[in-house]
């Protein structure tokens, strides 16, 4: 991942490939703190990459100290701790001897790559790319590559060490700026996409067959492409995929610094006015969403509904307080209401993000997280899971665009006529997964399961509405948001109009639990303008109950 000053004036990047990682978690269960301090380098760190329980680090440290009992390690630029305790693994070391930006691990588990701009391993000569044994650290032997300047990526996909960078050449080979070696031997493959400029971010497609490139280019072969681009995995030629820039901005580029790709999008960590998460279409380069702050964002991860948003932005990110470190749905960027953790420094803040089963690990220059002093890493565990999603945003409702007759909220209603699709509902902001014709009010419904009822302690209702919305549970009214009291007809105005980033916000509301059923339960809502003049409206839901 990739660090800028908000001049555009220093650069410096880091990138990482996680291997060998087993799925994320479905939920944002990640805590806003580490549970306490343990080892802390004593300079930034620019990489993680995580196997299994390992977590190797890379950076400018040379040393670690344990901040429970002041004892110091000497660690030159590398470095591997326990993901369960944050233990430093005192048998693996390795002594490199300039900065480490990019780290990942072999398919095989039996080697981790590094790039950067180090020029000696170990006290042999390796020109800023190594492969080290997993084992010790010791130099992997048969494997031998070099870079003519720094390396600032490295990726691992399918037994190929994909490498992004300043570099012109490998191996004495000429590569313009990306390259692939063996991951077998290092031995430099035919895969030549031939950047104008710095490659910073690299990572496959969904299928496999194609890589993303993100950085500060503007062609590849010679064809234009603004920052990021998509090229063959074998031999480097740019296909058909041709996105956007993220921004128009020439004063401050919307250089793309980190890159994540999972189902039919592309997620981009993007430097800029603001800096900003980009929702890229995997299939048309379209632009699906963006979510702006005050800072770069440097680096993105993943988990099945969310994208971790790490850089040196706050305290504003996507219209809420956010310091280096925030989560935004990958359905339309909201920002996710729970995870607000407090990162110091804003700069140069987060670098790299990992996501885990059990942890979501940051690293980067920051010198507090969450008031526990730990500093440059940080493992921030998953809650313990007391809380079950029982209708997930973005699911597929019944809903009406003319006002239904009474007792339309109901659970027993037929709504069998209705049409159905996917939130969110609504038009005029681009961004929905269900078009509707320009209304004044939409009516929808949608069932969910929830099973021992009885065992249920709180249940929560999050509301994406533009403008305003009144939402019955079991046919109850329970919630109005952005309503006037009184009845509400087709007619009734919304009692202000929704803009910016107050569109794309869940509310959060609690529901009363006496009303929810055991088995089938229904929720209905009404979204109203606030004028018939009204450019758009939007509607998505969930709800989570916790035992």
């Amino acid at each position: 991942m990739l660090t800028t000053c908000r001049s555009g004036l220093l650069l410096v990047v880091v990138s990482v490939l996680v291997a060998l990682l087993p799925a994320a978690p479905a939920l944002a269960d990640y805590a806003s703190r580490p549970v306490r301090a343990t080892w802390v380098p004593n300079a930034a760190v620019y990489a993680v990459a995580v196997q299994g329980d390992s977590v190797y680090l890379g950076g400018d440290f040379t040393s670690l100290r344990d901040a429970r009992t002041g004892e110091t390690v000497a660690r030159a630029r590398v470095a591997r701790i326990s993901l369960s305790t944050g233990e430093l693994d005192r048998g693996w070391a390795a002594n490199v001897n300039n900065t480490v930006r990019s780290m990942a691990v072999a398919g095989d588990g039996t080697k981790v790559f590094a790039g950067g701009s180090f020029t000696s391993v170990n006290g042999q000569a390796r020109g800023r790319v190594v492969a080290l044994t997993t084992g010790s650290g010791a130099l992997a032997a048969g494997w031998n590559a070099s870079a003519n300047d720094t390396v600032r990526s490295v990726v691992v996909h399918r037994g190929m060490v994909y490498l992004g960078g300043f570099f012109t050449s490998i191996s004495g080979v000429s590569r313009q700026r990306a390259a692939a070696v063996s991951e077998a031997n290092g031995a430099l493959s035919g895969f030549d996409p031939r950047a104008d400029s710095a490659v910073w971010a690299i990572t496959p497609s969904v299928d496999g067959d194609t890589m993303m490139l993100g950085g500060r280019f503007t062609t590849l072969r010679g064809v234009a492409r603004g920052f990021l681009g998509s090229v063959d995995a074998a031999s480097g030629a740019v296909t058909s995929w041709a996105p956007p820039r993220a921004c128009t901005s020439t004063s401050q580029p919307c250089f793309v610094l980190d890159l994540v790709a999972r189902d039919d999008s592309v997620y981009a960590a993007v430097a800029g006015p603001g800096g900003r998460v980009t929702a890229f279409s995997a299939s048309t380069g379209a632009i699906r969403w963006q979510r702006t702050g005050d800072g770069d964002v440097q680096s993105v991860a993943v988990d099945d509904r969310l994208v971790y948003a790490g850089g040196h932005f706050g305290p504003g990110y996507g219209g809420a307080t956010r310091y280096n470190l925030a989560a935004v749905a990958q359905t339309n960027g909201a920002l996710d209401p729970d995870f607000a953790p407090v990162v110091s420094n804003l700069y140069p803040g987060v670098w790299d993000l990992v996501a885990t089963p059990s942890h979501l690990v940051a690293g980067g220059g920051f010198t507090d997280i969450g008031g526990t002093g730990q500093s440059r890493i940080a493992l921030l565990p998953v809650i313990a899971d007391t809380t079950e999603r029982v209708l997930a945003r973005g699911s597929t409702w019944r809903y009406s665009t003319t006002a239904p007759p009474a007792g339309w909220a109901a659970s027993g209603f037929d709504d069998s006529g209705w049409a159905s699709g996917a939130t969110e509902i609504g038009y005029g902001d681009g961004d929905e997964a269900t078009d509707v014709p320009r209304v004044f009010t939409l009516y929808a419904r949608r069932a969910f399961t929830i099973t021992s009822a009885g065992a249920v302690t709180g249940a929560t209702l999050r509301l994406l509405r533009d403008d305003g919305a009144v939402v019955y549970l079991n046919g109850t009214e329970v919630v109005r948001s952005n309503m006037p009291a009184g009845d509400v007809t087709p007619t009734t105005a919304a009692s202000t109009t929704v803009a910016d980033a107050a569109e794309s916000t869940y509310y959060s509301f609690a529901l009363p639990t006496g009303l929810l059923r055991e088995g089938t339960n229904l929720l209905a809502v009404e979204v109203h303008q606030q004028s018939v003049s009204s450019s758009d409206l939007s509607l998505d839901a969930e709800v989570v109950v916790t035992r």
